[in-house]
């Protein structure tokens, strides 16, 4: 019995042992199919972690870059002109910029598509981007800015939307950011290359070799006269090297290697873009473009003791004038009169004038015999001939007036130029407006008896005459867009890819803005996408 028992129960533990053997193997198996649920739901829960932080950190970057894209935005078109202000399509709109508040001209607003620049290397990787382009609307003789060049005499080449220089159609070897005018004197050649704020001088006969930037420091620009602000149309006469230094509102020229001013803010000049110099007539035509006006600016001849004729536009009442006193002037010489000899003669227009001359030698005093009243919206004039003071030298004249009795009125009207012939001596020059009221005029160039020249914003060439008579016009390329592209040294792009973009004008002044724009792009799965709304609308002063 004993023996049995132990075999019977050595028996008994053989079979437990083989279960359990069995019950082990199936616990294993279902143990690695939990494991690999497991680690699926783990790899997926770590996928959405992942996803989900991509996706919050997509968000945060949109939102920062569309906030820098907000303020850019807001800033442009604070400074918008309304009366100055071009819808062109549904895709972008064209806008000019009050100077007063920007440091650019126009700017043209509007979406463009890209490949590669947001999803690069995948199947899905063309993307569109709103683009706020800042430019120059330069226009050069026979060319305009919608045909793809802004200068093309046939030979040379320049374009400011594709920083080319070139010629015959080789392009010069040296990297430009955005060149508007050329011009050749023997054999040197001169380009503004605006964007980097540099004029650059070429072997015209050698695309290979290296220009020389003329004075300026390149990519940096400023209004001392060692830099330059967005230099455009250039002119010479003999080895003067005129430029219109456009932002700075001023005219330089440079003999030498010497810089120097001839015409600034001062005189009135407003973004000049246009430039033609006469050798004939010593006279320098200006396009000034932002004040919308064609100028002349010559040395005229000498003219000796011209007649005087003085318009009096007295705007409140003077009583009981007695006498007119006149003292004579050279530039701002206000310390110096000139001396005055002999005796000239009067006439008077609305002013009782039966009286006698006394000449001293520095004031001419006419008394009335009987007192005198002026009143405002009455005309008076005072006509001096044979005045018999010599005026010898180069000079701006200008004369001092003053009505004097029991009240007093004084004003400076000019008088004559007595000119040495030299544009570069301001001095004794005139500086006249030939027309004005133009949009925005962009070259000009003079034809011995007409004055020819652009306006952009009309899209027309006009011919004139010297004394301002209207000769004819013909139509320039209309606003045609297809040439202006995107710019990475000057322009914004909004990296966020955008949906949608319409823009609109409602009452002439109202500018409406509807971007959708996307807050997350996935590349690789649309379902992902998560795009926004932005408005905006703005009233054009």
């Amino acid at each position: 019995m004993k023996n049995k028992n132990v075999e019977t129960y050595c028996n008994t533990s053989l079979r437990n042992t083989k279960n359990k053997s069995a019950f082990t193997l199936v616990e294993l198996l279902v143990s690695i199919s939990l494991a690999i649920v497991l680690m699926v739901s783990i790899s997926m829960f770590v996928t959405d972690w992942v996803k989900n932080i991509t996706l919050q950190k997509n968000i945060v970057d949109t939102n920062s870059d569309f906030n820098d894209f907000k303020s850019i935005f807001s800033n442009t078109l604070s400074s918008a002109n309304k009366y100055l202000t071009w819808f062109t399509n549904s895709t972008g709109a064209l806008f000019k910029l009050d100077k007063s508040y920007s440091v650019w001209w126009f700017a043209y607003i509007w979406e463009q598509s890209f490949t590669g620049t947001y999803c690069s290397g995948t199947d899905n990787d063309s993307t569109n981007h709103l683009i706020i382009k800042n430019f120059v609307p330069f226009e050069s003789i026979n060319t305009d800015l919608f045909s793809g060049y802004n200068y093309d005499d046939g030979t040379y080449k320049t374009s400011f939307f594709s920083g080319i220089i070139s010629k015959s159609w080789i392009a010069f070897t040296w990297t430009y950011f955005g060149p508007t005018d050329l011009i050749i004197n023997w054999t040197d050649m001169y380009v503004s290359d605006t964007l980097n704020n540099t004029v650059l001088k070429f072997d015209k006969t050698n695309t290979n070799i290296a220009p020389v930037i003329v004075a300026w420091k390149p990519g940096n620009f400023g209004s001392d006269l060692n830099s330059l602000n967005n230099p455009t149309w250039l002119a010479f006469w003999d080895n003067i090297l005129f430029i219109a230094d456009t932002l700075n509102n001023r005219i330089l020229y440079v003999s030498g290697w010497i810089v120097s001013e001839l015409l600034n803010r001062e005189d009135w000049i407003r973004e000049p873009t246009g430039l033609y110099y006469d050798s004939a007539s010593k006279t320098l035509y200006i396009a000034n473009s932002g004040a919308g006006e064609i100028l002349s600016y010559s040395s005229k001849s000498s003219i000796s003791n011209p007649n005087l004729n003085i318009n009096l536009n007295i705007n409140q009442n003077i009583t009981w004038i007695t006498d007119l006193l006149l003292k004579f002037y050279s530039g701002n010489n206000l310390a110096s009169p000139i001396n005055i000899t002999g005796t000239p003669s009067f006439s008077f227009t609305n002013i009782s004038n039966t009286a006698w001359t006394v000449s001293t030698w520095i004031t001419l005093k006419y008394t009335f015999w009987t007192a005198n009243t002026f009143n405002p919206g009455t005309s008076y004039q005072v006509n001096i001939n044979s005045l018999p003071t010599s005026f010898a030298s180069t000079w701006n004249y200008f004369v001092n007036m003053t009505l004097s009795g029991t009240s007093t009125w004084t004003e400076n009207f000019p008088y004559f130029t007595q000119s040495d012939n030299n544009i570069l001596t301001k001095s004794d020059n005139i500086l006249k407006v030939i027309t004005g009221w133009l949009s925005y005029p962009t070259w000009i160039k003079f034809d011995w008896t007409n004055i020819i020249f652009s306006d952009f914003l009309e899209r027309k060439i006009k011919t004139i005459d010297l004394n301002w008579n209207y000769i004819s016009d013909s139509p320039l390329q209309v606003f045609d867009f297809s040439h202006i592209a995107y710019n990475k040294y000057s322009d914004y792009m909004l990296n966020t890819p955008i949906k949608s973009l319409d823009l609109w004008f409602f009452s002439s002044n109202i500018f409406s803005f509807n971007l959708e724009y996307y807050k997350n792009y996935s590349c690789n799965n649309s379902k992902d996408n998560i795009s926004r709304t932005y408005l905006f609308k703005k009233y054009l002063k």
